[in-house]
């Protein structure tokens, strides 16, 4: 299963938003498919984390592919309660270091 860096920003920061935000975002934590992510594409294995210097969640997931979290975040963006959302892909450490052997 594939690793991802996910960091999201909430759109506008109003009580009532990081309200919503923090209830949405927390249920990541063993209630995801309230979100409407189903446990076979979503994997929760950091996180979440609040960001103390700006209204941005980031956690870290596994999924065999990303796309299928598109449904999800897709919502959330249309709801207006996030700005943006912004996905890394992440590889193992020994895979990074098996790649620089190979140069």
């Amino acid at each position: 299963m594939a690793l991802y860096l996910n960091e999201v920003w909430l759109r506008e920061p109003s009580p009532e938003s990081f309200r919503e935000f923090i209830e949405a975002f927390g249920s990541l934590s063993g209630e995801a498919e309230q979100l409407g992510l189903s446990s076979d594409m979503f994997r929760l294995v950091a996180g979440p984390w609040m960001s103390i210097e700006e209204a941005k969640v980031v956690f870290v997931f596994g999924s065999p592919n990303a796309v299928n979290t598109l449904p999800t975040f897709g919502r959330l963006l249309a709801s207006g309660l996030l700005a943006r959302r912004r996905l890394t892909p992440l590889v193992d450490w020994d895979e990074a270091a098996e790649f620089v052997e190979s140069l």
